[in-house]
């Protein structure tokens, strides 16, 4: 069993698909003694407590922007640490700084996990060099890493040139199974009584097509006034799609809500799951959605590893006209997640435990 690992990177806790990830990881290492200290650019209160009260740390590390001075860091925390493994969670393989210091100091368990099948940037010229960099990259991290995971096949063809093995991410069943009492109070909580209730959860960004989000609203509300998007996260877009929204004079039909904690709530309360992300590793929100027996329209820049339920239907994300007839098709097929047993083995959280025990064997 490893005795104790440095892990990289969370953020703070609430945003992203790979802080849920970890949020698991650390509660499955301390049930198993042991010890994590963790990587971050921004140190928040809530990550910086939670972990001091696990006994765990939290080192706040440079930015990308500045490669040799997170890697001089890092160098410094390993050497400082006494760890006898490093797990780095990443979405683009130039992000290995850490990965390079693990291996100058002689840890002998380096894992790479991708979480991700591109570059989450809306400048193309910024994002093609840092696809060009990627690729670079790509090779040295495969090399260097003891252990390759991802979260599907194709963010692990993203990161790798080797072999690499899928670690699924969970889904508490009876957390997110349908609930008509809920549905009918969080309607209700909501001002929602017999609208059309879709429903999106992702950040506001480049890789989750956020102003898109709104053209296929516009699009909705001309077929039927009434219908409701409910819009779940924040992110860098954020401002610009609120601002958007009022220009398309579709806003008072999208009810931005923000970060929430009452996902399973907002998934009984919805009609129909939209995702129309220019891509994805492997989308935890889409999964938990099927779960809620939701039908889900999603693009086909998402792995169709993503489909597990019938009620899955996949467009090209560049008619907004055709979401919106999908979408209004779609309502009613709502159904009791009919899952298959590899599925619900696949994203089970005791089976999830037990990869994370592998991980921490160092296996």
């Amino acid at each position: 069993m490893i005795k104790k690992m440095l892990v990289g990177y969370i953020q703070d806790g609430r945003h992203s698909g790979i802080d849920k990830y970890l949020l698991g990881f650390i509660k499955v290492a301390h049930e198993n003694g042991v010890i994590l200290d963790l990587l971050t650019d921004k140190v928040t209160p809530y990550m910086s407590e939670y972990l001091r009260e696990l006994g765990y740390g939290l080192f706040e590390i440079p930015s990308l922007k500045k490669p040799p001075a997170q890697y001089r860091v890092i160098k410094k925390i390993i050497r400082d640490g006494g760890y006898d493994a490093a797990y780095f969670n990443i979405s683009e393989s130039f992000n290995c700084m850490g990965l390079f210091a693990a291996k100058s100091c002689g840890i002998p368990v380096r894992i790479v996990h991708s979480h991700s099948s591109g570059v989450d940037r809306a400048n193309k010229y910024v994002r093609t060099a840092r696809e060009a960099i990627h690729w670079l990259f790509r090779h040295s991290v495969s090399t260097l890493a003891t252990h390759r995971f991802a979260c599907s096949s194709v963010a692990g063809k993203w990161m790798f040139d080797k072999d690499f093995k899928i670690i699924y991410n969970a889904i508490d069943k009876a957390r997110f199974s349908y609930d008509e009492a809920l549905r009918k109070n969080t309607r209700e909580a909501l001002g929602l009584t017999d609208e059309k209730v879709f429903i999106h959860i992702g950040n506001f960004c480049y890789a989750k097509n956020s102003f898109f989000l709104v053209d296929i609203m516009r699009q909705v509300l001309k077929k039927d006034k009434n219908a409701v998007l409910l819009s779940v996260g924040t992110g860098s877009d954020f401002e610009a799609v609120c601002e958007y929204a009022k220009k398309l004079q579709v806003d008072e039909n999208i009810r931005f809500l923000g970060v929430r904690d009452d996902i399973p709530a907002l998934l009984s309360a919805a009609d129909v799951f939209v995702f129309p992300s220019r891509f994805e590793g492997l989308s935890i929100t889409c999964i938990e959605a099927q779960f809620s027996g939701l039908p889900c329209v999603l693009s086909y820049g998402i792995s169709p590893e993503t489909k597990l339920a019938d009620n899955v239907y996949f467009l090209s994300a560049d008619n907004a006209e055709k979401w919106a007839e999908s979408a209004l098709l779609s309502i009613g097929q709502r159904n009791s997640a009919v899952l298959n047993d590899e599925v619900l083995r696949n994203y089970d959280i005791e089976n999830q435990k037990k990869q994370f025990a592998a991980i921490l064997k160092g296996h």
